[in-house]
């Protein structure tokens, strides 16, 4: 990769002082978010059914709040897959965050807002999985508002997805039927998880090695978080318990990895309560919360200082 330029970085290291001094922690909106997605009456947000409608109600109203422009005049997106042999639909919500005039691709950035629902008469919460991802993208999409004067450097695409728990659909009905070209897309930046930072305060960066800049800002963050990057192929030490996790196909980044859009998948391994009804907003650790969402804003900080041919390595 090219690497960035010393008054590129100079910039950049600028706008991370200049916001961190500016803006309070979005920490409250964030454990709000989680515990509205993971209430009891969004009935585990299964799709197709009566919870995920009111989660999709919430989310459009944040949406709205946010000001992110609907696409093609709706945030909604239908789409058809299959579970077997029976059809099933499903619906992303997508906002839209313009660019500059000359801005030369978009980045887009993905939250599955889907869980398991109930079984029984128990409710699967799913707040970290993955009611914090998709508050994660909240945030990000209101912090950018603040930074677009007078534009951002590229077009930004919040896009939550349904129907990740059954099999990606989502994210692979978006990438088959896109907004803009995929040679348009620079990078996807997906969220899922990363609430808990388990196990031992952990949080994983896959595709994070084809970035070396970056790599070395985020080491450079202050905090208990434990970062470990691994490449967009996943990891390659035999032997390695990482091995024993896809993480390329793990989430909904694996179809713009098959597509050949680079990704970054901030997320955390299967943990404790992972698919289970005690995944509920009280097991939130809002200390880890805070520094995950700060990595993951240097992040997009990075992002904005960067070129199209600097997020889009060839390797």
């Amino acid at each position: 990769m090219k690497k960035l330029s010393k008054g590129i970085w100079c910039c950049f290291a600028w706008l991370c002082t200049a916001v961190t001094l500016a803006e309070p922690s979005p920490t409250a909106q964030l454990l709000l978010d989680i515990q509205q997605l993971s209430s009891e009456q969004m009935q585990g947000r299964e799709t197709g059914t009566a919870g995920a409608a009111k989660a999709r109600t919430y989310l459009k109203e944040r949406f709205r709040q946010l000001e992110l422009t609907p696409w093609q005049g709706s945030y909604q997106s239908h789409f058809v897959y299959y579970k077997g042999r029976r059809q099933q639909s499903g619906i992303n919500l997508i906002g839209w965050l313009p660019g500059c005039d000359e801005a030369s691709g978009s980045i887009v950035i993905t939250a599955h807002y889907d869980h398991l629902g109930m079984r029984g008469n128990r409710v699967y919460y799913g707040a970290n999985d993955n009611a914090s991802g998709v508050a994660v993208l909240l945030a990000i999409a209101g912090k950018l508002q603040l930074q677009a004067k007078p534009c951002l450097s590229h077009h930004y695409f919040f896009v939550a997805t349904d129907a990740e728990e059954n099999g990606l659909h989502g994210s692979r009905a978006f990438v088959e039927n896109p907004p803009v070209p995929l040679e348009q897309m620079l990078l996807n930046i997906n969220l899922d998880m990363l609430a808990r930072a388990e196990p031992q305060q952990q949080l994983f960066i896959t595709g994070a090695r084809r970035y070396p800049e970056l790599r070395r800002h985020l080491q450079q963050q202050p905090g208990e978080l434990r970062l470990t990057f691994l490449t967009h192929r996943g990891p390659q030490r035999r032997g390695s318990l990482l091995q024993e996790f896809d993480w390329p196909n793990s989430s909904d980044h694996a179809h713009f990895h098959r597509a050949g859009i680079p990704y970054l998948f901030f997320g955390g391994m299967p943990f404790a309560d992972y698919h289970t009804a005690q995944d509920h907003w009280q097991s939130i650790k809002p200390e880890m919360l805070e520094q995950v969402f700060t990595v993951i804003w240097q992040t997009i900080l990075w992002v904005e200082a960067s070129s199209a041919l600097q997020l889009r390595p060839t390797d």
